[in-house]
């Protein structure tokens, strides 16, 4: 999805799980899971506060564990 809503212009754009699982990964424990998609909202929330003049891609960390962390903009997505 993060290749699509580039393409059609969105300005804020996060990079998370993809089409089946845009908010999770289901292949993470529940606890895991919880952590990961927590990142997700605070990366969106950060996003919605960040002054932009053009499209930017935010990404979202997490670590072998599938403890989410809160990572600058500019870090790569790592999944588990």
């Amino acid at each position: 999805m993060t290749t699509v809503a580039l393409m059609v212009g969105s300005n804020r754009v996060i990079s998370s799980g993809g089409i089946t699982y845009p908010t999770g990964n289901s292949n993470l424990n529940p606890k895991a899971e919880k952590l990961l998609r927590r990142a997700i909202v605070e990366r969106a929330l950060e996003a919605l506060q960040t002054d932009l003049t053009e499209q930017k891609l935010f990404y979202i960390d997490t670590d072998p564990m599938g403890d989410a962390a809160s990572p600058a903009a500019d870090e790569r997505l790592t999944l588990p």
